[in-house]
C-alpha cells in the first residue's frame, strides 16, 4: 500500500516540478605443493605486532585463505620467546607484544611456527638497523601520457627526499597511506522511506573522509650511490578525475630500514609486476623469502619475515593550484517519471535534490543514494584527529 502511495506521490512531484605489465601466475600444481604464505613485519613503533599466515590460493580468485590454529613465536637471538595468539575475529591473523628492549637497533629476531599438521617453519634472524628521520615530502603538478596521444592525465606526482649518512642502512622501504576529504552532491533535504520527509537541511552524510594504503612497492638501495641519500624519489601519482585532491588531502609516509635480503625480496616482487600493497591476498608470483620448512628444505614458502626501525611523517595539502577538476563524474537528478516503474521498499530511502544543467538551470529529481550518502563511497563521516 505504501508503494502505491509513494508512486502517486512521485506523479504529483512530476506535475509540480515540471510546472516549476604481464604477470607470472602460479599453476595449480605449485599451489598444491607449496601452500604456506607468510606476511610479517616487526617494527620498533608498533605496540601490538601482527603476523599473517595463509594458504596460497589461485590468483584468479584473489582469496585470503587463513592458516589457523598454528603455534606462532618470535624468538630473540638469545632465546627469549614471544607468543603470538590468533585473533578471535580474524582467522590467520596472529598478534603479539614484544618487549621494546628487544626492538632496538642491533637486536635480532626470527619467526618460528608449527602448523596443525605439525610442520615446523622458521626464518633467518633479521637485525634491526637504524632509520633516519623522514625528510621532505612534496608534489609537483604533472601531465602523464596515456594511450590516447591527444589526451594527458593531469595530477599531482608525489616525491620524497632521503637524507641519510653512513651510520644508517643502505636499504629502504616505504609504506604510503593516503587520506582525503570528499563531499556529497547535496545535503539531505527531501527523502522518502515510507513517509515523505521534507524538513531542515541535514549535512550529517555530506562530508566524508577515506583512508587507504597506496598499492605500490616503494624501495631504494643506495649501496652503489656516492652518498646514502636520494633526491626526488618518486612516490605515487594522484590524478584529477576524483575528489581526492579537490578539498583536502593527507599523506602519511612510513620509512623503514630493512635488511639486504628483505630488499631483494621486495625487488623481486616488484619485478614480477605484483604491486598490490596487500600482496598476500593472492599469490601470483613465486618468490622465495627467508622462511623455510625445518625438515623439508625443498619446500617453497611464500613471503618473508622482516624487522625494521621506522620513522614517519605526515603532510596535509589543500587548495591545489594548477589542476582543473571539471572531469570529476557528476551526479545528475533522475527525472521522477523514470523512477515510477522500479521504485520498491528495497530502494528506500529515496533522496530528492536538484542538479545543475549545462545551461545553468536546475533539474529536480531522484538522486542515487551514494550521491547523497557519502559513506556509500567507502569513507566515514568521522573527521581524522589530525584534520
Amino acid at each position: 500500500m505504501r508503494v502505491i502511495r509513494f508512486r502517486y506521490f512521485l506523479i504529483l512531484l512530476v506535475v509540480f516540478f515540471n510546472s516549476c605489465v604481464e604477470k607470472y601466475f602460479l599453476d595449480e600444481s605449485f599451489i598444491n605443493e607449496s601452500r604456506v604464505v607468510v606476511d610479517a613485519l616487526i617494527t620498533n613503533q608498533a605496540d601490538t605486532q601482527l603476523i599473517k599466515l595463509s594458504i596460497a590460493s589461485s590468483p584468479e580468485k584473489h582469496l585470503f585463505i587463513p592458516l589457523s590454529n598454528c603455534l606462532v613465536k618470535v624468538i630473540n637471538y638469545d632465546g627469549v620467546e614471544f607468543i603470538f595468539n590468533e585473533s578471535d575475529d580474524k582467522p590467520g591473523y596472529y598478534e603479539g607484544i614484544i618487549d621494546p628492549q628487544f626492538l632496538n637497533v642491533g637486536s635480532k629476531l626470527k619467526l618460528y611456527f608449527i602448523t596443525p599438521e605439525e610442520k615446523e617453519y622458521e626464518s633467518d634472524y633479521e637485525e634491526f638497523k637504524e632509520c633516519p628521520p623522514v625528510d621532505s615530502i612534496y608534489y609537483s603538478i604533472e601531465h602523464k601520457l596515456t594511450n590516447d596521444p591527444n589526451n594527458t592525465l593531469d595530477g599531482a606526482q608525489f616525491y620524497l627526499n632521503l637524507v641519510s649518512s653512513a651510520q644508517y642502512s643502505r636499504y629502504y622501504y616505504w609504506q604510503v597511506i593516503e587520506t582525503w576529504e570528499y563531499h556529497s552532491v547535496a545535503p539531505i533535504k527531501m527523502y522518502y522511506d515510507g513517509v515523505l520527509h521534507n524538513g531542515a537541511i541535514d549535512y550529517s552524510l555530506y562530508y566524508c573522509y577515506r583512508t587507504k594504503p597506496i598499492n605500490e612497492i616503494f624501495i631504494l638501495n643506495t649501496e652503489n650511490l656516492e652518498q646514502n641519500g636520494f633526491e626526488k624519489f618518486p612516490l605515487h601519482f594522484v590524478d584529477n578525475l576524483t575528489q581526492r585532491l579537490l578539498y583536502k588531502y593527507s599523506l602519511l609516509v612510513k620509512q623503514y630500514t630493512i635488511s639486504e635480503s628483505t630488499y631483494y625480496f621486495w625487488k623481486n616482487m616488484k619485478k614480477n609486476s605484483f604491486e598490490s600493497g596487500g600482496m598476500f591476498d593472492s599469490q601470483p608470483v613465486i618468490i622465495q623469502g627467508n622462511i623455510y620448512n625445518i625438515v623439508d628444505k625443498d619446500e617453497v614458502v611464500l613471503g618473508n619475515f622482516s624487522v625494521a626501525t621506522m620513522n614517519e611523517k605526515r603532510i596535509i595539502i589543500e587548495d591545489v593550484q594548477g589542476l582543473s577538476f571539471d572531469k570529476i563524474p557528476s551526479c545528475d537528478a533522475i527525472p521522477l517519471e523514470e523512477r515510477l516503474s522500479w521504485t520498491t521498499p528495497l530502494d528506500w530511502p529515496i533522496y530528492f535534490a536538484h542538479s545543475p544543467n549545462p545551461d545553468g538551470t536546475l533539474s529536480f529529481g531522484v538522486m542515487k543514494s551514494d550521491c547523497i550518502d557519502c559513506t556509500l563511497r567507502g569513507g566515514t563521516t568521522k573527521k581524522p584527529n589530525y584534520w
